[in-house]
Formats: structure tokens, C-alpha cells, sequence
């Protein structure tokens, strides 16, 4: 049998009045209804964009390594 403090009680306690709003609030931070761009696919042109920023940011490293004195 799993036995638990007055303190555990306690924090579990704070922690779920802390975490109430969200739970009861949820509603407000999610769409209710889906919309088209959920439901279509990645075209051609997004997902090269996407690749492109996805590994500019480690090409710009390797560039100033290479550069260094």
C-alpha cells in the first residue's frame, strides 16, 4: 500500500489548485473547429522553405568556424 504524508497531500493539494485554470480553461487556448491548413500537406515550396531554415542556421556556424583565425 502506497502511504502518503501530509505534506505530499499537501503539495499535490497546491498543485492541482495551481493547475486548475488551465485545465477548466482549456477551451479558450484550443479551436473548436478544424481548419483547412490542418488537414493539408506540406506543398513543395513549404517544405523546401522549411528544410532551408531548418539547416541555415548550421551552415552560418560552419561557415564563421571555417573563417576563424
Amino acid at each position: 500500500k502506497f502511504n502518503e504524508s501530509k505534506e505530499e497531500n499537501h503539495t499535490l493539494g497546491e498543485w492541482v489548485k495551481a493547475m486548475e485554470p488551465l485545465y477548466t480553461n482549456m477551451h479558450n487556448f484550443t479551436r473548436n473547429k478544424s481548419v483547412i491548413s490542418d488537414s493539408q500537406t506540406l506543398t513543395d515550396a513549404g517544405a523546401a522553405l522549411f528544410f532551408t531554415i531548418k539547416h541555415s542556421n548550421r551552415k552560418s556556424i560552419s561557415l564563421a568556424k571555417n573563417h576563424q583565425l
